[in-house]
């Protein structure tokens, strides 16, 4: 509430956060690793990519089943949130297509489009920043 009414008062706050959540209520972001800005720009602004889709796969054996999405062509990542498996697609993974993959691999796994958080993207920003570092 404090930082609320100074900014309402027109004064610049630089806030440094490893909280996403936090970060979602600021009117711009940074996103830093390993000290170097990787990106910068709204919450909003943020939270969306050309080039990748975000869905969640569900179900009992989902993070088990982790390993077999990472080999599928069209699958970026895969991050297990709670019970969850959170996976970044291609942008031109048709989800009917992936959805017909999914239930041939486990017909108890379930596939629901999320919109991408800010937790989401910084993960995403910090495993694709490691995998080009590791592979050049």
């Amino acid at each position: 509430r404090l930082l609320n009414g100074v900014r309402a008062e027109g004064v610049a706050i630089l806030y440094a956060t490893a909280n996403m959540d936090e970060a979602e209520r600021c009117d711009r972001v940074g996103l830093l690793n390993t000290g170097r800005l990787e990106r910068q720009g709204t919450p909003l602004e943020l939270t969306r990519h050309a080039d990748a889709q975000l869905v969640g796969v569900s179900g009992p054996t989902a993070r088990r089943r982790r390993d077999a999405l990472l080999a599928w062509p069209m699958v970026q990542l895969a991050f297990p949130v709670g019970w969850q498996l959170r996976v970044w697609l291609d942008a031109g993974c048709s989800l009917a297509e992936f959805r017909t993959r999914l239930r041939a691999l486990d017909d108890e796994l379930t596939l629901q489009p999320l919109q991408p958080t800010l937790q989401d993207t910084a993960l995403r920003e910090l495993a694709m920043a490691e995998h080009i570092d590791e592979n050049g």
